[in-house]
């Protein structure tokens, strides 16, 4: 006969080989703690969900104008005219 567990036995494993299962878990434990790191440093950096590309032609506008290197005239001007790309 069987019993319950239909020839398997509590705690003999993955497969019935309990190195399988210590492995499995092990890996599965990595996993989890990966996925976390992940996720912790993109809300740290900021980066969650947020696309920012620094060689953005807009991004780069906006930075000019920003510094002062260009006008707001220019700024509107250059938006204009990236926009019509």
């Amino acid at each position: 006969m069987h019993g319950m567990y239909g020839g398997f036995h509590p705690g003999y494993g993955f497969f019935g080989f309990p190195i399988f299962g210590s492995i499995f878990g092990i890996l599965l434990l990595a996993l989890a703690v990966y996925v976390m790191v992940l996720i912790v440093k993109k809300i740290k950096n900021g980066t969650a969900g947020v696309q920012y590309r620094a060689d953005d032609p807009l991004n780069i506008a906006k930075l000019r104008y920003a510094r002062g290197e260009i006008t707001e005239d220019e700024y509107k001007q250059l938006v204009e005219d990236l926009k019509r790309l």
